[in-house]
C-alpha cells in the first residue's frame, strides 16, 4: 500500500517537474527506478530484520516464543539445526516483496495451528503448535519501509534533477 502510494506520488512529481522545465516525461526519468531501488533496499533490511527474529526468539517486541513441552536437547527453540533459519529467502516481483521458505513445516510454526495426525494404531489425533512468528507484518516493517523511502527519495530526486537541468541548459 504504501510503495503503490509512493509510486503515485513519484509519477505524479515527475509529470510535474517535466511541465515546468518543459521537458516530456518520457525524456526525463525512467520511473522504475525509483521503486525497484528502494524495493530492493527495503527487502534487504526487512530480510535481515526478520533473521534478528530467531535471535530475539520473539516477533520483533511482540512477546518471547511459548517454550517447547519438551525440553530442548540442543540448539535453541527454532533453532535446533538452523534449517529453518537459512531456508528463509526473499525476492521482488515489481513492487513486491515475497518470502519463501523450502522447509515444509516453516508455516505452521510462523502462523500456528492444528496438525492433524495419525498415531501408528491408527488413530487421528490433533497437535496444536503455538505461533512462533518470524516473518509477517509489523510497525517495524512499517518503519523501515518509511526510513528508506524519506533516505532514498530525495537523493533520487537530486541525482535526476541535476541531469535535468543539465539538458534544461543546452
Amino acid at each position: 500500500m504504501l510503495l503503490r502510494r509512493l509510486a503515485q506520488w513519484a509519477h505524479l512529481a515527475v509529470y510535474t517537474l517535466c511541465i515546468v522545465l518543459r521537458y516530456k516525461y518520457n525524456d526525463f526519468l525512467q520511473m522504475k527506478e525509483l521503486p525497484q531501488k528502494i524495493v530492493e533496499n527495503i527487502r534487504v533490511d526487512v530480510t535481515e530484520e526478520f533473521d534478528r527474529n530467531f535471535e530475539r526468539k520473539s516477533f520483533f517486541s511482540n512477546p518471547k516464543w511459548p517454550p517447547t513441552k519438551k525440553p530442548v536437547s540442543r540448539g535453541s527453540l527454532l533453532l535446533r539445526s538452523g534449517a529453518m533459519r537459512s531456508s528463509l529467502s526473499s525476492t521482488t516481483q515489481g513492487n513486491k516483496i515475497i518470502f519463501t521458505s523450502s522447509v515444509p513445516y516453516f508455516a505452521i510454526h510462523n502462523d500456528g495451528g492444528e496438525i492433524n495426525r495419525i498415531s501408528k494404531k491408527g488413530k487421528p489425533y490433533k497437535i496444536t503448535m503455538p505461533q512462533r512468528q518470524v516473518v509477517g507484518h509489523h510497525e517495524e516493517v512499517d518503519r523501515i519501509v518509511r526510513e528508506n523511502i524519506d533516505e532514498q527519495l530525495p537523493e533520487w530526486i537530486n541525482e535526476n534533477m541535476n541531469e535535468c537541468f543539465a539538458k534544461w541548459k543546452k
